[in-house]
């Protein structure tokens, strides 16, 4: 029987976000509310430029999104800082489609690939579907 993969076996992330990021990151999170039809988990990356490299996505990232798509998932802590209200303590995902979510300023659209098939990308990489910026 395989086991949960808890998020205590992953790194410590940085604790600021980039700025472009950050303006980013809640247009995708709607579309995706509005959009798409399923829970899902993203690694978002944001670029300015015409390619988005390989390396771009941390191996601890990659490692989380193909766990929420395994039948034994992932399990999380959200961090209580007790600055903010949390909407609940922990979460497990199994079985739940997830991507890296590639985003190019210059062309307003991301690209949703799948952590499986992530090479890296550019604004023409195949995806299993976009989002317009």
């Amino acid at each position: 029987m395989q086991s949960i993969i808890s998020t205590n076996e992953l790194p410590e992330l940085p604790k600021k976000i980039k700025k472009t990021e950050a303006k980013i990151t809640p247009r995708v999170m709607e579309w995706l509310k509005k959009n798409y039809p399923f829970s899902v988990a993203v690694e978002i990356k944001v670029t300015k430029e015409n390619s988005i490299p390989r390396s771009a996505v941390k191996p601890h990232q990659l490692k989380a999104l193909l766990a929420v798509k395994s039948k034994a998932g992932l399990s999380y802590k959200i961090p209580d800082t007790g600055k903010t209200r949390l909407p609940f303590d922990t979460f497990v995902m199994k079985k739940t489609p997830a991507y890296v979510v590639a985003c190019f300023i210059k062309n307003n659209k991301c690209l949703a690939i799948p952590p499986e098939k992530w090479e890296g990308a550019k604004p023409n990489t195949n995806c299993t579907f976009s989002i317009p910026l």
